[in-house]
């Protein structure tokens, strides 16, 4: 809940304050976006699947929409990556708050809706987390 109130100054006085109004945000950050996975290409068409292929110096990232949108269209998702033992090693307290290990990989608008990105530049035989957070009128998704 959030409280205002107003005055008004010109160059002869101020007014006094007005009285508080308490306004109540109608909705939330959405959830997160379900079906995280990688494309493979091990198969004579691309599936669906929890890995990349090893050698490949890359990740083909896929997501579908959040199952809740808080109650506002989701407007963007962020994409960020970074080596799972880096990532890990920061104290359990400070790992969502810190993105220090971490690299946004891309910030897009929905409008055409993007739910895959390539991510380049990988090294090889290295564990990486990938987080996908779609964002709202009212924040960021978990």
């Amino acid at each position: 809940e959030y409280t205002f109130r107003v005055r008004a100054k010109n160059s002869y006085s101020v007014s006094p304050w007005s009285d508080t109004v308490a306004i109540t945000p109608s909705g939330e950050a959405p959830s997160p976006p379900t079906d995280l996975g990688a494309m493979c290409h091990t198969a004579a068409e691309p599936v669906f699947c929890r890995e990349g292929i090893a050698g490949d110096t890359l990740i083909h990232v896929l997501w579908s929409p959040p199952a809740l949108d808080g109650g506002s269209p989701i407007t963007n998702y962020v994409v960020m990556y970074g080596e799972y033992e880096k990532v890990m090693a920061a104290p359990l307290e400070a790992r969502g708050e810190s993105m220090e290990n971490l690299q946004i990989a891309l910030r897009t608008s929905t409008q055409p809706p993007v739910q895959t990105l390539t991510i380049t530049g990988l090294t090889n035989d290295v564990d990486y987390i990938i987080i996908v957070q779609a964002i709202n009128k009212y924040g960021n998704s978990s």
